[in-house]
């Protein structure tokens, strides 16, 4: 039996683009990739050289030399990776060093640079300033705190999401205020809350003496949703 080979994909610009090509920006590209190309098969020891050089082609705009005409396809025609998962890359690389990517991780980085950001409200500085990681402490509950080498994702995700959700009131949809404003109207339903949670509403606090008055406000809000 003969035996099957596997096809070679080559991945190619998908919009092809016409400029001018400045022989600076080309030798610039050039030096870049090469740095890529030599990178890539030993990913995990040059992560951080091979993620720089790509934010640098994709900050100076330096892809549009080699035919892509964004972004986004450099990051898949070369890199191999979905853009978001791409600017990830980039941002542990040019905000961490290889050494602190070995001790703790490309993603746990990742989450951490995230947690920073919501603390600072704003984006890290660029150029990058150096970052303590080793100082870093993740709250992980009442006065607990953690450092980052003993911190989960999870952990550092959830401190980010307290930071970013801090004083902002929760969104209501269009069937909760709609409930609430129905029961509201009726003064034997006024002390009814209303609960919405992945899709489902419940109640607390419904008078059995107006069971009716709470079923008729609301079959009337739900029919004006509609």
């Amino acid at each position: 039996m003969a035996k099957r080979t596997k096809a070679t994909k080559t991945t190619t610009p998908t919009t092809q683009i016409v400029l001018k090509v400045d022989p600076i920006m080309k030798r610039t590209y050039a030096a870049l990739a090469k740095i890529i190309a030599r990178t890539t098969a030993q990913e995990k020891k040059d992560f951080d050289a091979r993620w720089e050089a790509a934010g640098t082609i994709v900050e100076r705009e330096l892809y549009r030399v080699a035919g892509f005409a964004t972004a986004d396809e450099f990051y898949r025609g070369v890199m191999h990776e979905e853009p978001r998962v791409a600017q990830r890359f980039v941002r542990v690389a040019r905000f961490a060093s290889p050494e602190e990517e070995v001790i703790y991780g490309i993603y746990k980085l990742d989450a951490a640079i995230g947690f920073i950001e919501a603390k600072l409200g704003h984006p890290l500085a660029h150029p990058p300033l150096p970052v303590a990681f080793a100082r870093l402490r993740i709250p992980v509950g009442g006065a607990r705190t953690k450092r980052l080498e003993h911190a989960t994702i999870a952990e550092i995700n959830a401190a980010t999401t307290k930071l970013t959700t801090r004083g902002r009131k929760p969104t209501k949809s269009a069937a909760h205020a709609a409930f609430e404003k129905a029961l509201s109207a009726i003064s034997s339903l006024d002390g009814v809350h209303v609960h919405e949670r992945n899709g489902f509403v419940t109640f607390q606090k419904v008078p059995v003496a107006a069971i009716h008055h709470f079923v008729g406000a609301l079959t009337h809000a739900a029919a004006r949703l509609r």
